[in-house]
């Protein structure tokens, strides 16, 4: 809670681990979402790079961090 980056922690599954309060800005989740798929919640940002990029990190165990635009303008 106390990172200004929107970071989200999924298992081997895609599935919702883990995210820090700055994810909502990205999703509408609740902490009752933890343990849905990713895919199942709508973006409020234009990368249709997020799943294939989510599932690389888990087979190569490497980070990825990008920089995306919201629906609303902001990066």
């Amino acid at each position: 809670a106390g990172t200004e980056v929107a970071t989200l922690f999924l298992d081997r599954d895609l599935a919702i681990k883990w995210f820090t309060p700055q994810t909502l800005g990205l999703f509408d989740l609740q902490s009752t979402d933890i343990g849905r798929p990713i895919n199942h919640f709508a973006r409020k940002f234009a990368d249709d790079k997020m799943v294939p990029a989510a599932q690389e990190v888990l087979d190569t165990l490497s980070p990825n961090e990008s920089e995306v635009q919201s629906t609303s303008g902001k990066w």
